[in-house]
């Protein structure tokens, strides 16, 4: 009997030898990269309330739609000419005259076709109290107003240089929110208080309630990608309670509807020089000088979360704190520079080891196919990455090359990288940044052919030419499904290509656009 145990052992070792030999040769043939984990939040003081008021806001489930869209605002630098601005909102009274005044003038004989000219605030609650912002008129009503006055509605990136200064700070008044100017309870108190009732919300140079009492009117980006038109309205509406450190953020304005008319939205002029009389009143016009120069726009780039969060696909169930750099060591994982292969797909099949089901999942059911689909098709090209297999296979495969499949949270950290990207290599997207289906000739190519496609840390392909598996459960259906993130040569890109892009696909599913890499512990 003794030499029948010391034969049982040898077999053993023999097999346990000849595993570790194929993983070693395996991995010897895949390119490993060491990256670091986590999106690193802001160590200014400014910045670090920035960041900690997004994850605050997000952990809530108060990041709205409209707090999206304002906070897309990467930092970007503006060359401006010198330009005057309006020291205050311009009052109810001042738009009485301006429209008493319009009565006989060129341009406004009809008082029908002019119905614009009527504000919506006017017969409202808010009415009478003259010396309060102009509100419910349109942009066509307060464009007519700026330009009757010598001047025009400021574009955004004027209303953010005026607002920031040289300083560029967050706030008109510096880096750190104050909530003074919002004293009442009543969300149109708030909104009808006269010019500069809180100084210490006035901006250095004394521009008065830019973030405060109604919002602004303005002509939107001067250098909009959309040829249709729209305006934008900047200031943090009296409306938000919530979160208002982050909408009353200079950058935070938001593109919108010209013919909106609000108790909540008034106007502002600028002018290229100072207007010393309004054509219906004869009084000297208050006015603030905003030098010509440089001026840097935007959220500012140590501060990551507010953007990140506003460019990530509506998901649930993302773990946000699992995503962010603690205070801790550096956490740091091994991971495939490149997509599994065909070709090393193939030594994996043809190892005795696997077929025996020594690298099977624990849990796996029964008759599980791990041949991929259309496998005589795909060895055409082998050095192309392999598609068509399950997840059950895919986790095989991890096993026996010495790794695992990366959990969700670390596939979107390897993809948002330190830096919280919102694509695998930058914030905006492009087309052709990716392979993806934006381009209708597009087909799976090998890895790195896509030269933009690749992470600070070099990892290729997290954004286009095949989706991936992850091995984190779905917690979203019923039924049993795992976690597949990234886009594919068959997806549209703009969306499918953020780094945080996912979606929720049963196990036993194969698909022409789903891959896999592996990473290492």
């Amino acid at each position: 009997m003794r030499w029948q145990l010391a034969l049982a052992v040898l077999v053993v070792l023999l097999i346990i030898g000849a595993s570790t030999t194929l993983i070693n040769v395996n991995r010897a043939e895949t390119e490993v990269l060491t990256v670091n984990l986590g999106i690193e939040t802001a160590k200014s003081p400014a910045a670090g309330r920035l960041d900690a008021a997004a994850i605050s806001a997000y952990e809530r489930n108060q990041f709205s739609n409209e707090l999206r869209h304002r906070l897309q605002k990467p930092r970007r630098s503006i060359e401006l000419s010198g330009f005057v601005v309006d020291e205050c909102e311009v009052t109810q009274l001042q738009w009485e005259q301006f429209v008493e005044w319009t009565s006989g003038q060129p341009g406004f004989e009809s008082a029908e076709e002019n119905a614009w000219l009527q504000s919506r605030s006017s017969g409202h609650r808010v009415a009478g109290r003259l010396t309060s912002p102009a509100s419910g008129v349109n942009f066509k009503g307060a464009s007519a107003y700026c330009s009757a006055a010598g001047g025009r509605l400021p574009f955004a990136e004027e209303f953010e240089a005026m607002a920031s200064g040289w300083n560029q700070s967050l706030y008109p008044w510096g880096n750190e929110y104050r909530g003074d100017a919002w004293p009442f309870n009543s969300v149109l108190r708030n909104a009808a208080q006269s010019c500069g009732a809180h100084p210490s919300t006035s901006t250095p140079s004394g521009i008065h309630d830019l973030a405060s009492n109604v919002m602004e009117w303005g002509q939107g980006a001067m250098y909009a990608d959309d040829d249709a038109f729209q305006a934008s309205i900047h200031g943090a509406p009296a409306a938000r309670r919530s979160n208002r450190e982050l909408y009353a953020l200079n950058s935070a304005w938001l593109l919108t509807s010209p013919s909106l008319k609000s108790h909540y939205v008034g106007f502002r002029c600028v002018y290229a020089k100072h207007p010393l009389i309004l054509p219906w009143r004869r009084r000297v016009q208050q006015v603030v000088n905003v030098p010509a120069g440089s001026y840097d726009v935007g959220l500012p780039e140590e501060a990551r979360m507010p953007l990140f969060l506003a460019n990530m696909p509506p998901l649930q169930g993302v773990k946000l704190r699992e995503l962010i750099k603690d205070e801790g060591p550096t956490n740091e994982l091994a991971v495939d520079r490149c997509e599994v292969s065909r070709a090393a797909f193939q030594k994996f099949l043809n190892d005795p080891l696997v077929r025996l089901g020594l690298f099977n999942n624990e849990n796996q059911p029964q008759a599980v196919e791990f041949t991929p689909l259309y496998w005589s098709e795909q060895l055409e090209d082998n050095n192309l990455p392999v598609y068509g297999i399950n997840w059950w296979a895919a986790d095989a495969y991890a096993r026996w090359a010495g790794g695992r499949l990366p959990s969700v949270e670390e596939w979107r950290q390897l993809a948002a990288g330190v830096q919280g990207y919102t694509y695998p290599w930058g914030m905006t997207y492009e087309e052709k940044s990716a392979r993806n289906g934006d381009d209708a000739q597009a087909k799976l190519g090998k890895c790195g052919q896509t030269t933009a496609d690749h992470t600070v840390a070099g990892v290729n392909d997290l954004a286009g030419n095949l989706s991936e598996w992850t091995r984190s459960l779905s917690s979203q259906n019923s039924n049993l499904a795992m976690w597949v993130q990234g886009g594919n040569w068959l997806l549209p890109g703009v969306d499918t290509a953020k780094s945080m892009f996912g979606r929720a696909v049963p196990l036993m599913h194969r698909s022409k656009s789903i891959g896999f890499r592996v990473v290492y512990d």
